[in-house]
């Protein structure tokens, strides 16, 4: 399975995805693993 994350309105969710909070996705954990592939730019820190 391969998740694709794209758009600055993401940006929250990655750092929750990041930081081991439990979101939605986590409830998907099939045997073969998963994939993330996120756009650079979400994996920079939050600005206030």
């Amino acid at each position: 399975m391969i998740f694709l994350v794209v758009g600055e309105f993401k940006h929250e969710a990655v750092a929750a995805w990041r930081n081991g909070k439990n979101i939605p996705v986590r409830a998907i954990s099939p045997a073969a693993g998963i994939d993330v592939l996120v756009e650079s730019a979400l994996l920079m820190p939050l600005s206030v």
